[in-house]
């Protein structure tokens, strides 16, 4: 896809590893570096209710795996064209809750194959940082239940399932020829996090691209 001359970060994850608390936080942190900075926070699915419907509607995770597949790719291709791109080409910083990492680690585990994934989303254009917050899913299961306003998707019914996804993001980070996929180990503190993603982002991005 076309070039870009903005900086697109994306915060991975599974449910409850905190992606959505820091990708905020990061947020505060590049408008208070530069309050000129043009800030655009958005999140995948992007507008497609049918796949929020489904997440809401089955019990099964296995179920309608390859119509979510199918949804969630499209949604992403849709998100990058009316989102994405046109933000990144205005020279905006775009922070995005998910993106294809999700789809494969996701979709991996409800039973479609990962290099059919992998092929899907090939020419989808790689972010400059993707955050890979990993957390145990003991810690992840505890974090949902401490948030009352969060809507339950059949992914976070199943302790099972966020395991296979889990190790499926794990894999990604070898398997994956992206250099800008930065591990991150969710279980500290939010303030340690942030000051080492945001290390991360001064070493990889302002120091060698004078952004």
């Amino acid at each position: 896809m076309e070039n870009k001359k903005g900086v697109f970060i994306v915060f991975e994850g599974i449910d409850g590893c905190g992606k959505s608390t820091l990708l905020k936080r990061f947020a505060s942190y590049l408008f208070e570096r530069n309050k000129y900075s043009h800030i655009i926070l958005t999140r995948n699915p992007y507008k497609d209710l049918n796949i929020r419907k489904i997440l809401r509607k089955d019990s099964d995770p296995l179920k309608n795996s390859e119509i979510l597949t199918e949804l969630f790719i499209k949604d992403r291709i849709d998100h990058l064209k009316n989102i994405v791109i046109p933000n990144l080409k205005k020279g905006c910083y775009v922070l995005c809750d998910r993106y294809k990492l999700s789809t494969i680690a996701y979709q991996s585990a409800q039973g479609i194959k990962r290099d059919y994934l992998i092929k899907k989303q090939k020419d989808l254009i790689d972010p400059d940082i993707t955050f890979l917050i990993d957390v145990s899913i003991k810690t992840a299961f505890e974090r949902m239940k401490k948030d009352d306003k969060r809507k339950e998707n059949k992914f976070e019914k199943s302790p099972e399932f966020l395991e296979k996804v889990r190790f499926n993001y794990l894999e990604l980070k070898d398997i994956l020829d992206e250099k800008n996929i930065i591990m991150i180990d969710g279980e500290k503190d939010v303030e340690t996090i942030f000051k080492e993603m945001k290390n991360h982002f001064e070493n990889k991005l302002i120091n060698r691209n004078n952004y």
